[in-house]
């Protein structure tokens, strides 16, 4: 499946430790522009965040729609972009674990490891 996400650099994660990314979904409006930060983070200090299997769409499907992520625009599915607007806090951030973003989806050491 092609992932419409694209980081062009991911921090590697340690695969002998209990590492993972998050994203922080920045506060906003329901119609301000999307804003995402990448962080890693250890499970053994029991972050708190909510974790999405993103799967909604049609996986040859070319359309797209636009967030930032990490200050750089970023293109996403539509159904992506519309959930973290339905989840995003207007004065919190949100702490999600979205597979499709936070995997480096081309290492395959590292979703076998991640999964």
């Amino acid at each position: 499946m092609p992932v419409m996400v694209s980081l062009t650099r991911y921090e590697p994660l340690d695969p002998k430790s209990d590492t993972i990314r998050l994203i922080e979904l920045l506060p906003g409006d329901a119609h301000d522009v999307v804003k995402v930060h990448v962080i890693c983070v250890r499970l053994s200090t029991q972050p708190d965040y909510a974790a999405v299997s993103y799967t909604w769409s049609d996986k040859y499907s070319t359309c797209t729609s636009m967030i930032w992520l990490d200050g750089r625009p970023c293109q996403v599915r539509p159904m992506l972009k519309t959930l973290l607007q339905t989840l995003r806090n207007p004065s919190h951030i949100v702490r999600l674990w979205i597979d499709a973003v936070c995997i480096h989806q081309k290492n395959l050491r590292e979703k076998t490891h991640q999964v």
